[in-house]
């Protein structure tokens, strides 16, 4: 079995712990759980992983509130129970193994009982159903008639279809992990089984619709290979690799979190300890994939909270480093820069995820972040390949750093448009001598007219985006900064009649399939939307694009651009910048067309 090893301080935000009480009724195990003074629903089912929904199915007066004292029955498992009178020669392993189960959900069902058990111990088991009752491969189901005929009970799972098999949850398992695991949609997954809630069970028995490829098929799909893959980077290439991943997660401040005072999701912006929290949740989802993907590759992940420089330096005398063949992180300059000296003497790769301006490190660097100088190269690729003509105009208000973005872009332009034998017009306009007029006797009536803006400031935008509307150029397309589309006092059609263009690193086309399917395997994990600004999507594309890149090609990988059509928002198409640094030259450029924002590189 392969899979990630996780080393990760836990987010202490449940009420108290787990109880270790458990009773059997009706055949199945539950926590007896006594409330205590300041719990609430919302406390209780994070500190169980359930759904509210789960808490009143089998509590059904806690939906007029919890009552201090009052006790609560948590299903365990929905599987069968019964107890067990340990022998001697038994383990935890052993025991499990017999009852079709892991150590892990053997404990799970035990809580009371140490780490050894010991002759004589009571514990809680599954109870051991026929072979004949659950079918595990694929094969026709008989009818109710037949299976009295032949003496055979009716298991309580809903039979599998002549393409399909039955799934028992493992620990930890997501509709999303299991749709991977046997190549089949989540819709699919659902459709097969209509009584299928939000939130999965340990040992809940599911219905895979899946085809049969192979004889002797067991529902993992195999993957593919060739001698190529088989020899590609070889002498790189391990089973095992060590990743490190240094997220701002501010766990010293958890315990200051007043859960009542959180009232929505703008709450949340507030509390710097949820800010890549999504980030670490995406993360976990690509986890899953790569352990799907790369079956034969085992990947120790250790999550790091890095949210000051004390804590990098206290990261790097630890020595926790050391052996990473790949850190990811930190988020920000200052930790990043600290960790640049200790890389370069432990010869260590790192990938820089979001710091633009970063340029020198002595170790070897993924740049993630797209410079200006590519953003600007990237439009003037753009340009070249849907206009014959154009004009291009810097509108500079001479402030915030905008004549170092007109600059960096000026060189890009004029470097890809003299490449590509084109003389396209590049001018700057001075908007505090010359304002709007300015723009308008700068623009050539026989072309399209790119006006490019980095200024920022509601009331200065709004002003300028209304005054541009009324000149009314229908050979106007202006480029935008992408923290325009956070000012709500402008209307939209204005940005739709000035064909307004947007360039950012990131970018969800939400009818993606695989977006899609990313999307309701966080909603099920957990029970929340997953957004660009909370950093969800960038947590998935990251894990997965460079953890794939440690399997198929060992630490030494240099440059790869493999494995970008599973990314999400963004894509990596790295260079060689300067020595030890490869940079990522991908940029999103999207328009707004019909109140929609679409990819402005597949459609004029």
């Amino acid at each position: 079995m392969i899979g990630f090893v996780f080393a990760f301080t836990a987010m202490a935000f449940a009420q108290a712990e787990k109880t270790k009480k458990t009773v059997i009724k009706n055949d199945q195990l539950y926590y007896v759980h006594d409330v205590i003074k300041g719990q609430t629903v919302y406390g209780l089912c994070k500190l169980y992983g359930i759904t509210d929904k789960e808490l009143y199915k089998y509590n059904p007066q806690v939906e007029k509130g919890l009552k201090l004292g009052e006790t609560l029955y948590i299903l365990i498992s929905p599987l069968k129970m019964e107890t067990y009178s340990v022998k001697k020669g038994d383990t935890y392993y052993s025991i499990a193994k017999n009852r079709g189960i892991t150590e892990e959900e053997l404990q799970k069902f035990n809580p009371d009982k140490g780490a050894v058990l010991n002759v004589g111990d009571v514990i809680y088991v599954p109870i051991v159903e026929s072979e004949e009752n659950i079918s595990t491969t694929i094969s026709a189901p008989k009818s109710q008639k037949e299976e009295r005929k032949e003496g055979k009970t009716t298991s309580s799972v809903q039979q599998p279809t002549n393409k399909a098999i039955v799934h028992r949850v493992e620990q930890g398992e997501t509709l999303y992990g299991i749709s991977k695991k046997y190549d089949v949609s989540v819709d699919a997954i659902k459709a097969a089984n209509p009584s299928l809630g939000e939130t999965l069970s340990l040992g809940q028995q599911i219905i895979i619709p899946i085809e049969q490829k192979e004889q002797g098929m067991t529902g993992k799909a195999e993957k593919p290979s060739s001698e190529a893959e088989e020899t590609s980077s070889a002498k790189d290439k391990k089973n095992e690799y060590t990743v490190s991943v240094l997220i701002p997660l501010f766990l010293s401040a958890v315990d200051t979190i007043e859960p009542t005072r959180i009232k929505s999701l703008a709450d949340y912006a507030n509390i710097n300890s949820f800010s890549f929290l999504q980030f670490y949740e995406g993360l976990r989802l690509a986890c899953e994939d790569i352990t799907n993907d790369y079956p034969n590759v085992k990947i120790r992940l250790n999550v790091e909270d890095v949210s000051s420089p004390s804590q990098i330096a206290e990261l790097i005398n630890s020595g926790k480093l050391e052996h990473s063949d790949l850190i990811i992180g930190p988020f920000f300059s200052i930790e990043f820069s600290l960790l640049c000296q200790y890389a370069q003497k432990k010869k260590l790769v790192l990938v820089n995820l979001f710091s633009i301006s970063f340029e020198t490190c002595g170790s070897k660097v993924y740049k993630s972040a797209t410079s200006l100088y590519f953003q600007g190269e990237g439009m003037a690729k753009y340009i070249v390949s849907n206009y014959e003509n154009a004009k291009i105009i810097f509108a500079n208000y001479q402030g915030g750093g905008e004549s170092e973005k007109i600059n960096a872009y000026k060189s890009a332009m004029q470097q890809v448009f003299s490449k590509e034998n084109k003389s396209f017009n590049i001018q700057e306009i001075n908007m505090v001598n010359s304002g709007i007029a300015g723009i308008q006797s700068a623009m050539n009536g026989n072309c399209e007219n790119f006006v490019f803006t980095f200024f920022e400031g509601e009331l200065r935008v709004t002003n300028f985006v209304q005054n541009l509307n009324k000149a009314k150029n229908s050979n106007l397309t202006l480029v935008a900064p992408e923290l325009w589309l956070d000012y709500d006092n402008i209307e939209t059609e204005y940005f739709m009649n000035m064909k307004t263009h947007y360039l950012s690193q990131y970018f969800v086309d939400y009818s993606n399939p695989n977006v899609i399917r990313f999307i309701d395997a966080f909603r099920d994990a957990y029970d929340t939307e997953p957004t660009l600004e909370l950093f969800a999507f960038q947590g998935y594309d990251f894990t997965y694009y460079f953890l794939s890149n440690l399997c198929e090609n060992g630490a030494n990988f240099q440059i790869y651009s493999g494995k970008n059509a599973k990314l999400l928002s963004t894509q990596f198409e790295f260079v060689h910048s300067q020595k030890n640094m490869m940079e990522n030259n991908f940029i999103h450029i999207f328009k707004l067309k019909d109140y929609e924002y679409i990819d402005a590189t597949k459609t004029k």
